[in-house]
């Protein structure tokens, strides 16, 4: 699932972040199937799902462009993004292209009470999303955790949240800040060698409860750091 931002805020580069995503499309690998979704004051998701390189250009040179009116739906997008793919079969990962933090339109969507209880988020959370409700970072969270969605986030080309950045980290994923000055394809081909370039480890949970609980993966090697996720969700014991 790609995410793009199209909020107000990124009209003036708006061209170089359509370009690297553009590029970031061309270097996917025939097996790749991709859905394109936006997010700005409203969240739009494209009912494609597809690795033909064609469709997915003529989406994103017709249907990606900034919106009107001021907001950014962020977690609301990502939620809507992971919803989108929860039935997916096999790895599922949400790279998203932004440039800043948070602001979901209250005028467009109700906001919530907050939670804290990530217990409380897991048991209410669905694959569905309604879309007039503003998400939060810990939802977002949760479900990359529940559903075992990897995030990696490229800012273009400013700055990228520091709550978004942490999400990527725990779900294992990673982010990159791209500049004007840098050779866009050769960034995004480096993204998608680290997702097509990655270890799967398994073992067998102690406590079968259904619940959230931590991991942590220590590497034998100095100076080496795993970036893995930092939760997983036990089944539920007979």
């Amino acid at each position: 699932m790609v995410l793009f931002d199209v909020s107000t805020s990124t009209v003036g580069d708006f061209l170089f972040a359509r370009e690297a995503l553009r590029a970031f499309v061309d270097q996917l690998l025939p097996a790749d199937r991709i859905r394109l979704g936006s997010f700005g004051g409203e969240v739009a998701i494209s009912p494609i799902l597809t690795e033909d390189k064609a469709v997915l250009r003529r989406i994103i040179q017709e249907a990606l462009w900034p919106r009107n009116g001021a907001g950014t739906a962020l977690w609301s997008g990502l939620r809507s993004g992971m919803a989108a793919v929860a039935t997916e079969q096999g790895r599922r990962v949400l790279v998203v292209f932004s440039d800043g933090d948070d602001a979901c339109p209250a005028e467009l969507y109700q906001r919530r009470p907050p939670v804290t209880d990530r217990a409380e988020v897991f048991r209410s959370s669905t694959t569905s999303l309604t879309k007039i409700l503003c998400s939060t970072r810990l939802e977002v969270e949760t479900q990359t955790v529940r559903d075992e969605v990897m995030v990696y986030a490229l800012g273009v080309p400013r700055h990228l949240s520091s709550l978004l950045t942490e999400i990527t980290d725990v779900s294992g994923g990673g982010f990159i800040r791209l500049q004007r000055t840098d050779d866009i394809r050769a960034v995004t081909g480096k993204v998608i060698e680290e997702l097509h370039h990655q270890y799967l480890l398994g073992f067998v949970p102690t406590v079968l409860d259904g619940k959230i609980h931590d991991l942590e993966v220590r590497m034998k090697s100095g100076g080496l750091t795993a970036r893995v996720r930092r939760h997983y969700t036990a089944p539920i014991g007979r």
